[in-house]
């Protein structure tokens, strides 16, 4: 088996990563662009009957790469805003950082 896939997710938290953040992803990108390395390896996902994976998709997690945006706390349906917005440099990050991977 090897990695061949990449699920790109936004955190639902501020817009830098937290504990539980670094736990469920790989890879985290803050509001700057700066992106912070999870507590488990892409390659741990592998292998994710032993536990010792990053969970951030369901029961799709088996050679996938996730990666998220920090960023979406208490966004509102309604006023279509939040105080954690993703932002450009963001996107542009996960852009390159999908590209490179």
């Amino acid at each position: 088996m090897t990695l061949n896939k990449i699920c790109n997710h936004w955190t639902a938290g501020t817009d830098k990563p937290c504990s539980k953040d670094l736990e469920s992803y790989h890879y985290l990108i803050d509001k700057n662009g700066k992106i912070y390395k999870g507590k488990y390896t892409p390659e741990d996902n592998i292998n994710c009957n032993d536990g010792h994976y990053a969970k951030h998709c369901g029961n799709g997690n088996t050679n996938c790469i996730g990666i998220s945006l920090c960023g979406m706390f208490n966004f509102s349906e309604l006023k279509k805003q939040t105080k954690y917005p993703i932002t450009q440099k963001q996107v542009e990050t996960l852009c390159a950082l999908n590209a490179y991977l």
